[in-house]
């Protein structure tokens, strides 16, 4: 067995844990502010919906703490199994599901309501950080990045069909993210233009390009499209 004094360390960053905690203490400060006079005139007390704020909290920080402690490999090993219950999750919502302000997005466990696609946020990091690790030298090939982009946008559709909109626009960004910091070359266009390469401010031309063209509808929304585009180069 490894002893203690052999035992990997992990060290902490100092730059997020600030920035984490620089927000947190934000976030109650506009919480008190706009839930105060709500929170008297219901309960009797100005400080009730930011206690309740603050258990959570607390009970993030446990969470954060058991993060922490647990092995990468660990992780590693649980993602993709995360991934298939967050989508067996976002399937039965379709079916079983309750809705709320005309979106489905909630599953009823006993008196709790459970929302699927706040799994598939935590489920989507765990396996493109997963993946990006293991085959970041195929990025720069279309059997390198397609994968990621197939898993990820497979889990935006379900959500979508949710009539859900906020939450695949924050996944894919954040997937968007990931692939291109683990060295994916990439461009944006729009509709009306070609796409422009990452670090230049001319179009793009290489063909080894792909292009991932998404058009969300949505009864009762305003159509939405995106064009992504990837180069190797």
């Amino acid at each position: 067995m490894t002893s203690r004094a052999e035992a990997p360390h992990r060290p902490v960053d100092i730059a997020l844990l600030s920035w984490t905690a620089g927000l947190t203490v934000f976030g109650w400060l506009v919480l008190y502010s706009a839930s105060a006079l709500l929170g008297d005139s219901r309960h009797g007390d100005q400080y009730f919906f930011l206690k309740r704020q603050m258990i959570w909290t607390a009970l993030g920080l446990v969470g954060m703490g058991v993060a922490a402690l647990t092995p990468l490999t660990w992780v590693q090993r649980m993602a993709r199994p995360i991934l298939f219950a967050t989508v067996v999750l976002l399937a039965l919502v379709l079916v079983a599901g309750h809705e709320v302000g005309g979106a489905k997005r909630w599953l009823r466990v006993g008196g709790l309501g459970v929302q699927p696609s706040e799994f598939a946020k935590l489920a989507v990091v765990l396996v493109l950080a997963d993946y990006l690790d293991r085959r970041q030298s195929r990025l720069t090939r279309w059997s390198g990045f397609l994968p990621p982009l197939l898993v990820t946008g497979f889990v935006l559709g379900l959500i979508l069909l949710e009539r859900d909109l906020g939450t695949p626009f924050l996944i894919g960004c954040v997937a968007l993210s990931l692939i291109a910091l683990a060295g994916a070359k990439w461009g944006i266009s729009s509709w009306w233009g070609p796409p422009y390469c990452r670090g230049s401010s001319s179009p793009c031309r290489c063909p080894t390009g792909v292009s991932v063209s998404w058009l969300s509808w949505i009864p009762g929304r305003n159509p939405r499209a995106w064009a992504i585009n990837w180069c190797s180069r």
